[in-house]
């Protein structure tokens, strides 16, 4: 019972409940002092922020991207000769501390961290070599996403030999056409290392930039870092949270993607 207790008090106390009691306690103290339509309005607002605030709307949302399965391959799908493992990059953070406390280093964010993991316990278990892909870092001497990601597979004890590092993209479609431009053309068979939510958007991109290079290359799905967890519905999902917040704006973010590369022609 305590654990229940306190995990409604605590969503109501932290953003975004806490908002959503802001607005509906602004609408009953000046409830007489405000139009009727701004009224209707700040309550519209509160039942819109908890709507895209409990977890069992922004499941289904996002539910909506993170609906392939988890790559199931078998050894002999995979030839170590032509087929390499592609991690794009998630992200990255400049300017944290590190192991030394007088230098401020370049670290992969928790999205990125989840790829780069999936796609080595990929390429060790088929023994495949890597590819990182991850662009320029916002300011002059700081690491790339690639560099940072190379960095964390060489200390889990990856050979230097078999990290291949494209750092020229800052976004997906770019990762998709610079990655085909410097992969040999012995390279058949790609899996594709990226979170659930993104895969569409990566492989709808991976599978433009083929065409426009002509290459033969078989793409194949390695979704990882999955947000939605696959359970029925609790009564906890119900109250808001943050993280809601976060998985509907993912979904929002993938969405426009998604319109841009249609509207483009891509």
């Amino acid at each position: 019972m305590l654990f229940e207790i306190q995990k409604i008090v605590g969503s109501w106390l932290e953003v975004p409940g806490l908002f959503i009691l802001f607005i509906l306690g602004m609408r009953f103290i000046y409830r007489k002092k405000i139009p009727k339509s701004s009224s209707t309005m700040l309550l519209c607002s509160a039942a819109l922020l908890y709507t895209i605030s409990i977890p069992v709307v922004s499941h289904q949302v996002l539910g909506i991207f993170e609906n392939t399965r988890p790559l199931a391959l078998q050894p002999n799908q995979v030839d170590p000769h032509n087929t390499v493992v592609l991690i794009l990059g998630g992200g990255s953070k400049s300017y944290v501390p590190g192991r030394d406390p007088l230098m401020l280093e370049d670290e992969a964010n928790d999205t990125t961290m989840a790829r780069v993991y999936y796609g080595y316990l990929l390429a060790k278990e088929y023994k495949l070599p890597i590819w990182v892909s991850g662009g320029q870092p916002r300011e002059i001497g700081r690491k790339t996403e690639a560099q940072v990601m190379a960095e964390l597979l060489q200390n889990w004890g990856m050979p230097k030999s078999q990290i291949f590092q494209e750092t020229r993209s800052k976004i997906t479609s770019e990762n998709a056409k610079y990655t085909l431009e410097e992969l040999p053309n012995t390279v058949k068979q790609v899996i594709v290392v990226t979170s659930a939510f993104h895969l569409k958007r990566a492989m709808w991109c991976l599978e433009h930039a083929k065409q426009a290079s002509g290459k033969t290359i078989t793409f194949i799905p390695g979704p990882c870092d999955y947000r939605v967890p696959v359970v029925s519905v609790r009564w906890y999902h119900f109250l808001p949270s943050a993280k809601s917040l976060e998985q509907i704006s993912l979904a929002i973010h993938e969405s426009i993607g998604l319109v841009y590369y249609w509207i483009i022609g891509m």
